[in-house]
């Protein structure tokens, strides 16, 4: 009994890259799931995708760079819900699990931060205050491995640990630091072996540790930090979370909140389906949730706080399988543009084509910013990380602009379209360089939408999951 239940645990805290390792390689589409900015640079944004690697921008939006990935040491086609945080001076850092630190500061060259090799991972986040790594122990409950909230001050070169350790059957997930007092810390994960989710908490930068219970119904479901209120740290908002199953089983996803610090907490939300797009307006007085089939919601603080789940309207109805009036929403964020959104880049005829949009009240919909045709492919050169495992994800059979670019028809038009060009099939490419040296190549395209043939990579984990269930 004891080995199924360690068996169990593993898989609960490494449900991502449990997913990973059995999903189909077919691949998934590249979406919005996450928008992450540097700390006071929000014209530096990273787009994190489940599927195929990042978006950057570090202009604002006027171009945008696309990294497998591959060259952070995972598969672009499969699923992998990786921590990735932006330091103030524009380090990429990702959370590998149990590979430590992967980061890069020109985008070609990418290595391993000493002071994690070998250790549990679970989540990198970045703010003016420093950049912070947590680590847990592993998934079988090895003692040797100790998890804490380890802090950066030099953007993420050189760490040290802080406060005092988390408990030793504690898997960590996600961290969070409350915007308005930065000594409030929070941890969402779950006990080793056990099924509910729990929620740390610590009011003086890990020096104490205080665990609450969060009652998911699920076994399958992660627990997550949604977000913390900018200007309450008492109010935080947790994000049960279940893998989307793409052959139709509904996966629903919770939302979670606690108004005292997270010493005691209440579902507000319930949906079918995935819920990955949570914001708070700047000033914390407003809240927005994207999802699958919840589309985008909006509410008051002060009255999901007060109502639950009656006090948010539908500002944008989402569907399971997206029409010309329906958005699928996954990714939410608030910038220079207003809220912003990752949504549907599907079909020619139907949902227009983008990928990420920022919202326009008055039209009750999201206005393009970013498509997949748009961000060009950086072809470092061949000695780097990014120049040697990037090229071929991106023009090989099944890769990026096979299946995305040309076959797609999403940014070159088909014959019999208006203005098709035979010559961007194959897509002409200049080199030249780049400010940090690498080797660029370019590739002109024209978006205009097209027809998506590929389906969601989770197929195999669903059905180990409901295996499970049936046992």
């Amino acid at each position: 009994m004891r080995t199924h239940a360690a068996g169990l645990g593993a898989a609960l805290f490494l449900g991502g890259t449990l997913a990973a390792g059995v999903a189909s390689a077919d691949g998934g589409t590249p979406r919005a799931f996450e928008m992450i900015a540097e700390p006071g640079n929000p014209d530096d944004l990273v787009l994190r995708s489940d599927f195929w690697g990042f978006y950057r921008t570090r202009d604002g939006g006027k171009t945008w760079s696309w990294t497998c990935a591959e060259a952070y040491g995972v598969d672009s086609k499969s699923p992998n819900h990786l921590g990735i945080a932006v330091a103030t001076g524009g380090r990429v850092l990702v959370a590998r699990y149990g590979h430590g630190v992967e980061y890069t500061d020109d985008g070609c060259t990418w290595s391993s931060l000493p002071a994690f090799a070998g250790l549990y991972v679970s989540d990198v986040r970045a703010t003016l205050n420093g950049v912070y790594v947590v680590t847990s122990p592993s998934a079988n409950g090895d003692a040797s491995f100790t998890g804490y909230v380890y802090v950066s001050s030099d953007g993420g070169s050189e760490f040290s640990p802080k406060g005092s350790p988390l408990p030793p059957n504690f898997g960590a997930r996600q961290f969070a630091v409350a915007p308005s007092d930065p000594k409030r810390w929070y941890v969402s994960g779950r006990e080793l072996e056990a099924t509910p989710g729990t929620l740390m908490r610590s009011e003086d930068e890990g020096a104490t540790w205080d665990a609450t219970t969060v009652p998911l119904t699920d076994p399958f479901m992660g627990l997550r930090i949604a977000g913390v209120d900018p200007a309450n740290p008492d109010v935080v908002f947790l994000w049960g979370d279940t893998l989307e199953d793409p052959g139709g089983v509904a996966s629903p996803d919770q939302l979670w909140v606690s108004d005292d610090g997270g010493k005691t907490v209440r579902q507000i939300l319930e949906s079918p389906h995935d819920l990955p797009g949570f914001a708070f307006s700047p000033d914390g007085t407003d809240v927005y949730v994207g999802g699958i089939a919840a589309g985008l919601l909006h509410a008051r603080v002060a009255d999901v706080l007060a109502q639950g789940q009656s006090a948010f309207q539908q500002a944008l109805t989402g569907s399971a399988r997206p029409t010309d009036k329906d958005r699928r929403v996954w990714g939410l964020y608030f910038g220079p543009n207003g809220l912003t959104a990752g949504v549907d880049n599907f079909t020619r005829a139907g949902v227009p084509a983008f990928s990420y949009g920022s919202w326009i009240a008055d039209d009750h919909d999201f206005s393009k910013l970013m498509d997949i045709c748009d961000p060009d492919y950086a072809a470092c050169a061949p000695s780097t990380k990014t120049g040697s495992v990037c090229a071929s994800v991106f023009s090989s059979p099944g890769g990026y602009e096979p299946d995305f670019i040309q076959n797609s028809g999403r940014c070159d038009p088909r014959p019999g379209d208006a203005g098709f060009r035979p010559d961007l099939l194959s897509p002409s490419a200049t080199s030249g360089k780049d400010s940090s040296g690498c080797a660029v190549a370019l590739s002109s395209k024209t978006a205009t939408g097209g027809v998506f043939f590929l389906m969601s990579a989770l197929g195999a984990f669903a059905l180990v999951r409901r295996r499970s269930r049936k046992r």
